[in-house]
């Protein structure tokens, strides 16, 4: 079987700060390519690791609509999971009244797995939604003869991390195969155990960290007794300097690049003061030391900006 992977969309009505093109309407045009492409690509149906929408409601039904219109007009089953944004605060029971339960109503192809789906092909699709626990899947009962693939909502990597992460290493699941969403940077296919994993990454880029990343999907051909052959399908959109204003803190690094501002900023720690205007600190510090031509200009331009 094969089938396409793609996950947190994020579809939404609001542009996020440093975006500085049309934001809303990539959203959908990324939409459209991953159907486009599952079909042209002969992909049996669609699969969907959780954050369909950016928020629980959202304003402009457009969107909804253009959503609802690509899925049905490409024929293709989207067997999904769900994710914390198309909720109100992580509870399941805030689903009925969200902007992706209004489009299940009129896209019947795109199914929340609320159990397990075995298809006539020999493929198993579950799902892991947000709010449900990782430990529980220890109690899911699988058939070793299908291959079985779970829509995982989870913050899972493959590396050791300080935060709230699941390590890949550290799980021993009894499916073929983990399609993961919910962090937004993706990995890369790997194998633990018995089980493959894999995260393509957000398809929106909502902030300045995802410059440097390209949106992509997978497409996943698999069978039982075999390895499955995962293909990363980079999106033709722009690059992520050209969708993102500089924000501050480039702003910041490109002008730490030029000077040595490790005096500078270990002086105005030592204030000890509760101030939180950064003008008055930056006066207040100058009387006491000796500031460079072109710092006191910088900091004088970003004043006077701000007038």
């Amino acid at each position: 079987m094969k089938f396409s992977f793609f996950t947190d969309i994020h579809l939404s009505d609001n542009t996020p700060k440093y975006r500085i093109d049309k934001y809303i309407e990539t959203l959908v045009s990324k939409l459209r390519y991953v159907y486009s492409l599952s079909v042209e690509q002969g992909c049996e149906c669609v699969a969907f690791g959780g954050d369909f929408f950016d928020r629980k409601t959202i304003e402009d039904y457009t969107v909804i609509k253009s959503a609802i219109n690509i899925i049905n007009e490409s024929g293709l089953k989207t067997y999904a999971c769900v994710g914390e944004h198309d909720l109100y605060g992580h509870n399941p029971d805030s689903f009925p009244e969200s902007a992706l339960a209004f489009l299940c109503g009129f896209a019947p192809n795109y199914i929340n797995l609320w159990k397990p789906i075995h298809l006539d092909n020999g493929v198993s699709f579950y799902a892991k939604h947000e709010w449900e626990k990782m430990d529980d899947l220890k109690n899911v009962d699988v058939d070793p003869s299908r291959y079985n693939v779970l829509l995982c909502h989870e913050l899972l990597y493959n590396k050791k991390m300080p935060f709230g992460i699941t390590n890949t290493a550290d799980l021993d699941l009894q499916f073929d195969l983990v399609c993961s969403g919910d962090l937004h940077c993706g990995f890369n296919p790997h194998k633990v155990k018995n089980t493959w994993y894999c995260n393509p990454g957000s398809l929106a880029r909502k902030a300045t960290s995802d410059i440097k990343r390209m949106p992509r999907f997978f497409t996943i051909d698999v069978q039982k007794g075999y390895d499955p052959v995962i293909i990363s399908n980079t999106l033709p959109f722009k690059a992520g300097n050209e969708v993102f204003a500089k924000g501050l803190g480039d702003i910041i690094k490109d002008f730490e690049s030029e000077y040595d501002m490790t005096d500078f900023i270990a002086s105005f720690d030592g204030l000890k003061t509760e101030r939180t205007d950064i003008y008055e600190l930056f006066m207040k510090f100058q009387t006491d030391h000796e500031v460079k031509k072109d710092v006191a200009e910088y900091i004088e331009s970003l004043k006077n900006s701000r007038k």
